[in-house]
């Protein structure tokens, strides 16, 4: 199981320059991709776009792209600037100049003599220097998403056991919950026996239907199939996830729904029969015994935000 959240850093380096490649994801509901590259490049940013795309199903990702060149340093450029000068010095005294050589001078001869710069790489020869390093980061993010889905999955699992356990006692108490309510009910006649305009008829179609009403047998079926998809879903691993980019190939999906969204789904299937539950259940330990199950479905709830 993968969190939405966490990052990747890598970098690709020629004989002149180092492109350092930075990514980062956080929650989303579906999958928001955006690239910046320090250049605009169409074909590279959308063969980026389309590794991520490959690689994450859900989260908003970005993927930044910065140039740093490594042909200038201090040193050399200070020896640049000083040859330059004694040149200028010495044709300025050959030629009889008296003004004097200024910095201004020099900074006005270095920029109209400057080399022309190499040609910026571009379209595919760009993407094969940053290829190997964007895999490289969104590997490191996919398992920094890992290592923190890990511990996403261990605090479901445990909000899970803890559902389960009160399901199981809600079992216990609503077992004889109608005949509870009938023989109160029949206390309660007994008090108003003789009363004028009392129709036995009815009330015992009225003690017919109230039993019908307390019977949450349905419901604890359900809730225990539904609890079961969930603990199988947050008990480990699930077949179908994506593999890393820097392991696998990144253009083989085997999965078309996430974990998150059937985790959703289960979430509010639970919610459903919990709430079912609830209103058929007058009682009030019941009632609170739902209530602390339904707390622990909202934690769990906000923890599926964050998964993928």
């Amino acid at each position: 199981m993968n969190s939405m959240t966490g990052f990747g850093r890598a970098s690709a380096q020629t004989s002149d320059a180092r492109w350092v490649v930075e990514i980062r994801s956080v929650n989303n509901k579906g999958l928001d991709v955006k690239v910046r590259l320090g250049e605009s490049d169409p074909f590279c940013e959308n063969e980026i776009g389309k590794l991520l795309r490959q690689a994450f199903e859900r989260g908003s990702v970005v993927l930044n792209v910065r140039k740093e060149s490594l042909t200038t340093t201090d040193s050399v450029a200070r020896a640049k600037l000083v040859a330059t000068y004694q040149e200028l010095v010495e044709v300025a005294w050959e030629l009889g100049v008296a003004a004097p050589v200024t910095m201004d001078t020099v900074a006005a001869f270095l920029g109209q003599h400057q080399p022309a710069e190499a040609s910026a790489v571009r379209a595919e020869a760009l993407w094969e220097i940053l290829r190997p390093a964007v895999e490289q980061a969104v590997s490191e993010l996919q398992v920094a998403r890992r290592r923190e889905g890990d511990a996403l999955l261990r605090d479901c699992r445990k909000r899970a056991t803890v559902i389960e356990t009160l399901v199981t006692q809600l079992r216990r108490e609503t077992r004889d919950l109608p005949q509870r309510a009938m023989r109160k009910l029949e206390e309660r006649l007994v008090q108003l026996k003789g009363t004028p305009g009392l129709d036995a008829t009815r009330l015992a179609q009225e003690v017919a239907l109230l039993a019908e009403r307390l019977d949450v047998t349905e419901e604890l079926v359900r809730l225990d199939t539904h609890l079961g998809h969930l603990m199988k879903l947050v008990g480990g691993d699930v077949a179908g996830e994506k593999p890393a980019v820097g392991n696998a190939n990144p253009s083989v999906s085997t999965s078309s729904t996430g974990i998150g969204r059937r985790l959703d789904f289960l979430l509010q299937e639970v919610g459903r029969e919990l709430n079912t539950l609830n209103a058929k259940s007058p009682d009030a330990t019941i009632a609170g015994m739902v209530i602390d199950a339904k707390l622990e479905l909202e934690k769990i709830r906000e923890q599926a935000q964050n998964i993928e």
